[in-house]
């Protein structure tokens, strides 16, 4: 076993036990498990996405590289909407000061205002852009991003 794949179990797997027992039979994970265990922690998702980036780059599994490509492009996308300032939609920033209760402490039109407001709560907050419909209007499929995914400083954290 190399020094990298020591580095890759001691960041993704937490049991020592499990470390232990996965150097002792010499198993090595392919990429494609490597890419599924690095999605699924919980690592912020910038950083899941330099890692798998990396697996995307020296892979011979076209594949599995197509859809890591997919993956960071949907994620970034998603990402470029929720940001966007899109005129009819409002930025709803919610305390978790009495979880699992959210309060609204307030909805903003801007997703940088919102945050800032947020980081001066004090506690775990979460930011929601919500479409303001009205009776012509058409409706935008929903969808939700969390963090500590995205973000890991905790004093950014939506």
């Amino acid at each position: 076993m190399n020094k990298e794949y020591e580095a890759f179990l001691n960041k993704y797997i937490p049991s020592a036990d499990m470390r232990a027992k996965i150097l002792e039979i010499g198993h090595q994970f392919s990429d494609w498990d490597c890419a599924a265990i690095i999605w699924n922690s919980d690592i912020p998702l910038l950083e899941k996405h330099e890692e798998i980036q990396r697996i995307a780059d020296v892979t011979s599994d076209s594949e599995l590289r197509e859809q890591i490509l997919e993956r960071i492009a949907y994620d970034q996308d998603a990402l470029r909407i929720f940001t966007d300032l899109s005129e009819g939609c409002v930025y709803a920033l919610k305390s978790h000061e009495f979880t699992p209760e959210d309060d609204i402490a307030g909805y903003y039109e801007d997703p940088t205002l919102a945050l800032e407001e947020g980081c001066k709560l004090g506690f775990e907050f979460s930011i929601e852009k919500h479409q303001i419909i009205k009776k012509e209007t058409v409706r935008i499929r929903g969808r939700s991003i969390s963090s500590p995914i995205i973000e890991p400083d905790e004093s950014k954290q939506i």
